[in-house]
């Protein structure tokens, strides 16, 4: 809803007194005194569709005060232009006057806080003399088709310029271009929205104030800001802009983004906050002459949000850094600082990185952004690192299989890792723990164990050929511990029932005796007791895969 203290603005009375003088061609308007406007050079017209009885009225502090002067001092103009649901077309008319190009107009306008109903304004221009023709219907504009600038021309509901229609004073400033050559014209403010009215979605209230039409001034001495040694702010410290006129001793004023910066009337200014500076120069009075310096363009160092990732967390393997921090604009240049959590110092680095770590447990990883080496603009991002290590590898027993027999190979299950047997030739599968080996030659597998934290482990299985089912038992062994050959054990071939093995000494004494031929073996002991070297013989039995009985007898020698 609108507030009803606004839309009762219409029905306001006129204040008096005229306060804003203008010299022969200037205009400086403070609209201290909106009646006498319509007796000194200015007028109104309303083409709204429905008439309305609003007109435009001096401004009410009730709303908000004005931008300089007493608190009623500017004018408005608001919804009840049109009644219902209309098309508002609302006209205020400046004194005619010699307009040329480079001549500049502005003034400062806005709407009330609060709820927003979009407005729109604009200025034209007449090149034809004291006409105040702006056609006959809500959407004309007659002899003003000069659009010299617009405020809210989509209609958005923003409260900020030049999104939407300010709801602070906010000053409008635009130069004369385009004309063939001088002309005697005028200028006029068009208070223009579509569905409005006090029924409409759109139109409320807004208000204008310090108009100022200045003449350009050919000759007008110039006035310089020096280019300052960075363009870059830092926050917190601030960079000094300075100003020079060619001659003379002008009075200064500086503008931040086309807003002057109340106070800033020296020739030098402290810069604090990013933006587009410029400053004017005004030699005589009242305002006779005005220039305006180069823009300068500080730009405030953005602020970088730092990021990174990293591709695995294994002791003893190298652990990659991606750095994934960004900053807008992407030039910016930004220094990068990385701490690893490993008691080292920070390392600084351009971008990716990679670190190992020796030793397993939780460390804490840092990457710190400096932009244009800005601290107050720094960013950092802390991540946990948790390092594992994976198990050792081992050399698995050595299946002994028959040529192009279908036989199964066993890997270790070891959880949390995805296996891969390398190369993956004669085998069922490559990545399953028992695939089937169809052996044509001897091969030597290696058994790929990955992690997701990036770790290996590699076991190795030697599968060997044979021409047929059989149980082979060793010629000698030697179990002196020195991990070679210390355990006599049978080597089966196609075997899928052993049965036993057993040894005897020359008077046919059984010593050693198991049912297990891959694990147990004889270690050349009897009775715990180390038995010397010498001939021993041995018996196995056991079925093959097609279910033969096969029993196998022989001698083997103990070497010492």
């Amino acid at each position: 809803m609108r507030i009803f203290l606004q839309r009762a603005l219409g029905l306001l009375l006129l204040g008096a007194g005229v306060s804003g003088t203008a010299t022969a061609q200037a205009i400086n308007e403070n609209f201290d005194n909106v009646p006498g406007l319509f007796t000194s050079g200015w007028s109104q017209k309303n083409n709204s569709s429905p008439l309305g009885a609003s007109t435009w009225v001096q401004g009410s502090t009730a709303t908000f005060p004005s931008f300089n002067g007493a608190g009623t001092s500017y004018i408005a103009v608001n919804f009840n232009s049109t009644t219902g649901t209309g098309t508002i077309n609302q006209w205020l008319f400046t004194p005619v006057r010699d307009i040329k190009n480079d001549d500049s107009v502005i003034f400062y306008t806005r709407i009330p806080a609060g709820t927003v109903y979009p407005d729109r304004l604009e200025l034209r221009l007449s090149t034809a003399g004291a006409s105040t023709d702006v056609g006959t219907t809500a959407t004309s504009v007659g002899d003003f088709s000069i659009l010299v600038t617009s405020v809210n021309p989509n209609l958005s509901s923003s409260t900020t310029y030049p999104a939407g229609y300010p709801n602070v004073w906010t000053r409008i400033g635009a130069k004369v271009t385009g004309l063939a050559g001088p002309v005697s014209g005028r200028f006029a403010f068009r208070y223009h929205v579509t569905n409005g009215g006090p029924n409409g979605a759109n139109s409320n209230y807004i208000g204008v104030d310090a108009f100022q039409f200045k003449p350009f001034v050919s000759g007008c001495p110039a006035v310089t800001i020096a280019t300052p040694a960075s363009t870059n702010l830092c926050p917190g410290t601030p960079l000094l802009l300075s100003a020079s006129a060619a001659t003379g001793n002008p009075s200064f004023q500086w503008f931040l983004n086309n807003n002057p910066i109340a106070g800033a009337t020296s020739d030098a200014y402290i810069v604090t906050a990013g933006g587009a500076y410029t400053v004017r120069a005004t030699y005589g009075a009242p305002q006779s002459c005005v220039s305006t310096s180069n823009l300068v363009t500080i730009n405030t160092i953005p602020k970088p949000t730092a990021n990174f990732s990293f591709d695995s967390y294994c002791v003893g393997r190298a652990t990659m850094f991606s750095n994934t921090t960004t900053v807008t604009p992407a030039t910016t240049p930004v220094a990068y600082r990385w701490n690893f959590g490993a008691g080292g110092r920070d390392t600084v680095i351009a971008g990716n990185t990679s670190f190992t770590y020796g030793t397993t447990g939780a460390r804490q990883v840092k990457l710190v952004a400096i932009p244009n080496g800005c601290l107050a603009q720094a960013d950092s991002i802390t991540k946990t690192i948790t390092l594992e290590t994976p198990p050792a590898g081992m050399r698995l027993p050595t299946v002994n299989v028959k040529y192009d027999t279908p036989t199964e190979l066993m890997a270790r299950t070891l959880p949390g890792a995805a296996l891969e047997w390398n190369p993956p030739v004669m085998i069922s599968s490559a990545t399953i723990v028992n695939p089937t080996v169809r052996a044509v030659r001897e091969q030597d597998y290696r058994i790929f164990y990955r992690y997701a934290s990036g770790c290996e482990t590699v076991d190795s299985l030697l599968v060997r050929i044979f021409t047929e089912n059989n149980i082979f038992v060793p010629t000698a062994f030697s179990p002196n511990g020195d991990g070679q050959n210390d355990r006599l054990r049978p080597l089966l071939v196609g075997i899928t029932n052993f049965r036993t093995f057993r040894v005897y000494n020359r008077l046919g004494q059984e010593l050693f005796s198991t049912g297990d031929a891959m694990t147990t073996g004889w270690d050349g002991t009897y009775k715990g007791q180390a038995l010397p070297a010498d001939t021993y013989m041995w018996v196995t039995e056991g079925y093959d895969r097609n279910g033969n009985f096969i029993r196998r007898n022989g001698q083997v020698v103990l070497v010492r």
